[in-house]
């Protein structure tokens, strides 16, 4: 009996032992491969900041430009490597795979179809397109915009800048358009178009070159702030102040949420497709000081009758130095339309040598940026 006693607890201290080490090894090992992983992606394991030390406007400039030159127009990749965007799960790959044929197909289907439509159909379509910056305000501007009697919104958010979207076909595209009247004016917010290499193409394609593109832009490191702010608070944890240039430092550029405060770099690539005077630039701090004033150059912009005074707006409850728009529309809910509030949520800060490298990554383009644009704003460094 003793013996049996015995020889019950060896097997439980074994398997005791056994479930220990497999726990162990599991650990190490996923430990080995986000070890590896981390490697993959930025390079080597130790903190090497020197590429971001040294890159030089021309750098940056002659890169993306060869990205430019490389790339295949009309949407045909489905991976688009440009926006950082590969398909990762298996469910997601079969789905591509299998319907990768049709996409191609539609895809060269798309070629030549506004020079196909009529009169009518043309006019259905969207003139105005609202195309960025993520983290700038378009959001905040589209709402204010649609109190304007003469605008009606496009619920089409993403067909430029998503591949399966855009792989539908313009037909389809054609087909979910609103019917205006005279009177009125389409405009269509194009979530992620900014800085979707194949979007200026698509677009065009789409809608003909009489199409007019409004951004908003603000300073690089304030939007970028903004955007960790905004991953922190969606617990996606991607990126902090503290690790933003760690998990960048092979390339610095490769980091996406980076590189879209290259503001000339993208607008040289628009240019390619669309003159200048096609473009109209709002800038963050300007819209939240006086939105009144930046909407009405937007109405001029869009040549709409003026509609927008400082009279339809009150500063919030939460946030006095953000207003809100008294509704002017019976049926809305309430006396005024107020931001959610994720919008001014506090942004963290980067350490001082993080900020300073930043800065003098971004002011040559800024500065490239305003040249182009040939007005200047008032952000770090400038």
């Amino acid at each position: 009996m003793r013996k049996q006693s015995v020889i019950k607890t060896i097997c439980v201290l074994s398997l005791c032992a056994l479930y220990c080490y497999t726990l162990w090894h599991q650990h190490k090992t996923t430990t080995k491969n986000l070890k590896k992983k981390a490697v993959d992606l930025d390079g080597s394991e130790e903190i090497a900041d020197s590429d971001i030390h040294t890159l030089t406007y021309n750098d940056i400039e002659s890169q993306y430009s060869n990205m430019y030159d490389n790339a295949i127009d009309g949407g045909i990749q489905h991976v688009e490597t440009w926006r950082n965007k590969q398909v990762k799960d298996s469910t997601q790959k079969d789905e591509y795979s299998q319907n990768e044929d049709l996409m191609r197909a539609n895809s060269k289907k798309n070629l030549s179809s506004y020079d196909r439509l009529n009169a009518t159909m043309k006019s259905r379509l969207p003139r105005f397109i609202l195309g960025g910056v993520k983290k700038c305000g378009t959001g905040t501007l589209m709402t204010f915009v649609n109190r304007h009697p003469q605008i009606i919104r496009s619920q089409l958010g993403g067909f430029f800048a998503e591949f399966v979207s855009f792989s539908q076909g313009t037909q389809w595209y054609y087909n979910k358009m609103v019917v205006p009247t005279k009177d009125h004016v389409v405009l269509e917010r194009c979530n992620g178009c900014y800085d979707t290499l194949q979007a200026p193409w698509r677009l065009t394609e789409t809608l003909g070159h009489d199409v007019y593109i409004i951004w908003i832009v603000r300073d690089p490191m304030d939007r970028l702030e903004s955007e960790i702010a905004q991953q922190i608070s969606n617990k996606e944890n991607q990126f902090t102040p503290e690790n933003i240039l760690y998990k960048s430092k092979e390339n610095i550029t490769h980091n996406q949420i980076i590189r879209r405060g290259l503001y000339d770099i993208f607008l040289q690539h628009w240019l390619h497709y669309l003159p200048l005077d096609h473009f109209l630039f709002i800038e963050t701090s300007d819209f939240i000081k006086k939105p009144w004033v930046e909407l009405n150059r937007l109405e001029r912009f869009m040549n709409l009758t003026r509609f927008f005074n400082e009279d339809m707006f009150i500063p919030g409850d939460g946030r006095k130095d953000f207003y809100c728009i008294r509704n002017t529309n019976l049926t809305s809910k309430g006396e005024v339309t107020c931001m959610g509030d994720g919008k001014g949520r506090e942004h963290p800060k980067f350490d001082t040598e993080t900020a300073e490298i930043l800065e003098k990554f971004y002011l040559p383009h800024s500065k490239a940026f305003f040249e182009k644009i040939q007005h200047s704003y008032k952000w770090r460094g400038t």
